[in-house]
């Protein structure tokens, strides 16, 4: 078995307490603006803004950096994907799961009025 091998981490930023508890609040209202959308514009988006976004990034994270990158998305998780490894022709070891269409909202984009959970609906903190 080959020994795992690892690298400092050298990127990491300490904050104050203070810090953390003022970029947490303004993440959490940054995160409360964002909303999926259907309807887009035809105005292109450059490719690297969502392609250099999606390298070695989980989805939720993907959706979050278009969001904060000004864009808006749309997620679409269909039953059966299988036809997406021929149209991109992708080996067949390869599972899709999503759809995430990326664009700039149209002007009349309009959105469903719903009301989102509340953190204690969601969490249990023990």
């Amino acid at each position: 078995m080959t020994k795992a091998e690892f690298s400092s981490f050298t990127d990491y930023y300490k904050y104050s307490p203070e810090e953390m508890k003022k970029r947490s609040a303004e993440f959490y209202v940054e995160m409360k603006r964002r909303r999926t959308v259907r309807q887009f514009s035809d105005r292109p988006v450059p490719r690297e803004i969502y392609v250099t976004e999606s390298m070695g990034i989980a989805t939720g994270m993907l959706i979050t950096a278009v969001h904060y990158a000004g864009l808006v998305c749309l997620t679409y998780t269909p039953n059966k994907m299988g036809f997406l490894n021929q149209t991109l022709s992708r080996p067949s070891n390869e599972r899709p799961f999503l759809i995430l269409v990326v664009g700039y909202p149209a002007k009349d984009t309009v959105l469903p009025k719903i009301t989102k959970k509340s953190l204690k609906d969601v969490a249990k903190f023990i």
